[in-house]
């Protein structure tokens, strides 16, 4: 699940509270798209990487796309885990996106425990800042314009993302950039 978060952010830490579930990637509600839509820029960038700052982009409005990782999951008091995305990187080709996103670990398996995960506090723990994950999406850039669904495949045993190498290579470069201790 995804939901939009107003954040306050301080020094250390962060108050968030809850304002409504949102849709990240679908090309007719998702906010990654909406924002990529309003980017040109990236647009006209592919195949190269495109870059989204969301963290920054997100800033002037005071909020956060905060991602709960196990909604389901039954005994959400033991397993509470809330990720904010922080920046989205894609390649785009054959009617297929490769994505990278970097995320904060908010509430990691419960730890920090909170009361409640619609408004908290926290503190930014260093070693989840930049944690990362890597998803593909059904679309891409062709010609400077969004083609595709821009949706996630459904699930199956054999839906994880296939990196070639030379995508892998561009991957690598920007992690040596903006989260290097991955690489030591």
């Amino acid at each position: 699940m995804y939901y939009r978060y107003r954040v306050i952010r301080g020094v250390t830490g962060g108050r968030y509270q809850r304002l409504e579930e949102i849709s990240l990637f679908g090309c007719n509600a998702g906010e990654v798209v909406a924002m990529l839509r309003a980017c040109p820029d990236e647009l006209h960038r592919a195949p190269l990487p495109w870059h989204l700052a969301v963290e920054e982009m997100l800033a002037p409005s005071e909020s956060a796309f905060v991602i709960s990782l196990k909604p389901k999951n039954k005994n959400q008091s033991r397993a509470l885990s809330l990720y904010e995305l922080r920046d989205v990187w894609g390649i785009s080709d054959n009617e297929w996106t490769r994505l990278m996103l970097r995320l904060r670990g908010l509430v990691v398996d419960n730890e920090p425990p909170i009361g409640d995960p619609t408004n908290f506090e926290i503190t930014y723990l260093p070693h989840h800042e930049s944690i990362l994950t890597f998803l593909y999406v059904d679309g891409a850039i062709v010609d400077g314009a969004l083609s595709g669904r821009w949706s996630f495949s459904r699930p199956s045993p054999t839906n994880s993302l296939l990196l070639w190498p030379d995508d892998l290579r561009k991957f690598l470069g920007i992690i040596r950039e903006v989260a290097p201790q991955f690489l030591e």
